[in-house]
């Protein structure tokens, strides 16, 4: 198995557990045990992610799960604050933070592996010999993903064929 606590995303995270943890203690009995064990649970749940991708080849896989993952602490983050379950009132703040500087080195390690939904489809282009005939907007595909596609294949487009709101 292959070393993962020099990894910066784990040691984040890890601050992250601690955070928890020692947030949690003051949460009431009541959310104590139902937000706060969930919390507990996600952030070990995200630790064993970051392990196990780290192991592996396709990394792909664990760290979309671990996308998710951190997508779920962040909504019974915002729980868990409109409920005032937090004993602190800048409690709130220091643990979004933690959560969206792991998510944030998360998509990198992602956007590494090529696995994102723009990674996958540049992989796709760039192994079609770099020839993209034709990008069409899908419906509800909105103008800013629009304009950086094209800005992505500018210079791979064949001549005579424009991008889709080009």
């Amino acid at each position: 198995m292959a070393a993962y606590e020099h990894l910066p995303i784990f040691k984040a995270m890890m601050d992250l557990a601690v955070f928890v943890e020692n947030t949690v203690k003051f949460f009431s009995r009541y959310h104590k045990y139902t937000l706060g064990s969930e919390l507990r649970t996600m952030c070990h749940e995200a630790l064993a992610l970051i392990m196990e991708a780290n192991s592996l080849r396709d990394k792909g896989s664990a760290l979309m799960r671990l996308r998710v993952l951190l997508e779920r602490i962040k909504i019974h983050l915002v729980i868990a604050r409109e409920t005032k379950a937090f004993h602190k009132p800048n409690t709130f703040l220091q643990l979004a933070e933690k959560v969206v500087n792991v998510s944030r080195q998360n998509e990198g390690w992602l956007k590494s592996t090529g696995r994102g939904w723009l990674g996958r489809f540049l992989n796709m282009a760039l192994d079609a010999g770099r020839h993209v005939t034709l990008i069409r907007a899908e419906k509800g595909m909105d103008g800013r993903v629009n304009r950086r596609l094209t800005k992505l294949f500018r210079g791979y487009e064949p001549a005579g064929v424009g991008f889709a709101g080009a």
